[in-house]
């Protein structure tokens, strides 16, 4: 990286500095062994243009901060760092990190992901700068279990367009965090329950999308780690119960957020989520939990919808009457579709997926 095109914040004495093109907010806690290297992606960006690193550290019990400040004083004007007196959480972080970006453009990097490639902000900038109704675009990432359970797989949006739009966020298009970059113009204000959900990142994009087109880069150029820690496959995550009533949750503000005919794709996305509850209380020998949330899903599918009002409920009622059969299919499915799983969600889980 260009050094004279980093953003001095914290010298007083600097002359001043050109204001950011790009403002990268770094969200971390807990992520001693992963900070580095996701700045080293940060300094190896191949950029013309001044950028700047806002790192939210929210009082790591461990050596997080130490690192960053370390690489604070070895690239100076570069970083700057938050300095909270306690630990805020990860909402109150999240939107205190955006909120501290000044420049016209702003890429999210979680403390525990890294970028692979030098290109990957020069090229999202020429794509938003070439298109204007654009409010944020994304690229492919590669996802990696840090224990090895299996070998690194990249993970790519349906259809891999160059364009989706507000109602394809309803699918979750896998818009990686660590892959988004979006118009500072473009973020909204945050609404009083933004620290009710778990998924924040995917509120964000949803409310960006809002705003306008989501443009696509068809190219791996970064890695999201999937470790004991991580949000969507560690501790927080270990409860698939948990798991999904977050995403149902989520759901429902979403609609009431919306409010209109955009909030039917998140409506069977609710659907979709309260089914996949369904087969995960049946597999725990919860039947009576299992029979009223399926009633409570066939009776509010929110309009005609192939897999809400057909598909799932049929896959149900075989898991409730014929549970072999619907392990049968489970297996059939895991062995045909397990990649695609991680974009498409559906009733058949399996390690680590998130609907």
């Amino acid at each position: 990286m260009n050094q004279a095109a980093a953003i001095d914040d914290d010298r007083t004495d600097a002359q001043p500095s050109p204001s950011p093109k790009v403002s990268i907010a770094c969200i971390t806690y807990g992520h001693e062994a992963y900070i580095a290297q996701a700045i080293e992606g940060v300094l190896k960006q191949d950029v013309d243009f001044p950028i700047e690193m806002v790192i939210g550290e929210d009082c790591s019990p461990d050596g997080t901060r130490d690192i960053i400040l370390d690489y604070q004083k070895r690239h100076p004007g570069l970083i700057k760092l938050s300095n909270y007196p306690h630990n805020v959480g990860a909402g109150d972080n999240f939107c205190t990190t955006i909120n501290r970006c000044q420049g016209e453009y702003i890429a999210f990097l979680d403390g525990d992901d890294y970028w692979t490639s030098p290109q990957k902000l020069r090229k999202q900038v020429e794509l938003l700068d070439a298109h204007p109704e654009y409010s944020v675009c994304f690229h492919a990432v590669e996802y990696m279990y840090e224990d090895g359970y299996k070998p690194p797989w990249p993970v790519y949006p349906p259809g891999r367009r160059p364009v989706y739009r507000l109602a394809d966020c309803a699918q979750w298009i896998r818009m990686g965090p660590s892959s988004f970059l979006f118009r500072r113009s473009c973020l909204p204000e945050f609404p009083p329950w933004w620290k009710e959900v778990f998924f924040g990142d995917w509120m964000l994009q949803i409310l960006l999308a809002e705003r306008g087109d989501i443009g696509y880069v068809d190219q791996v150029m970064g890695v999201k780690r999937l470790h004991p820690d991580s949000i969507l496959f560690g501790s927080a995550a270990k409860s698939r119960e948990t798991h999904l009533k977050n995403l149902i949750n989520q759901c429902e503000y979403i609609c009431r957020h919306l409010g209109d005919e955009r909030a039917i794709p998140f409506a069977h996305r609710r659907e979709q989520c309260r089914y996949d509850l369904v087969h995960h209380y049946l597999d725990h020998g919860e039947e009576e939990k299992a029979r009223e949330l399926f009633d409570e899903a066939y009776a509010s599918s929110g309009g005609y919808n192939p897999r809400v009002t057909w598909r799932e409920p049929m896959l149900s009622q075989v898991h409730f009457h014929v549970p072999k059969l619907y392990g049968l299919l489970r297996r059939i499915w895991q062995a045909t579709w397990h990649r695609t799983a991680w974009h498409r969600g559906g009733a058949f889980s399996n390690r680590g997926r998130a609907s």
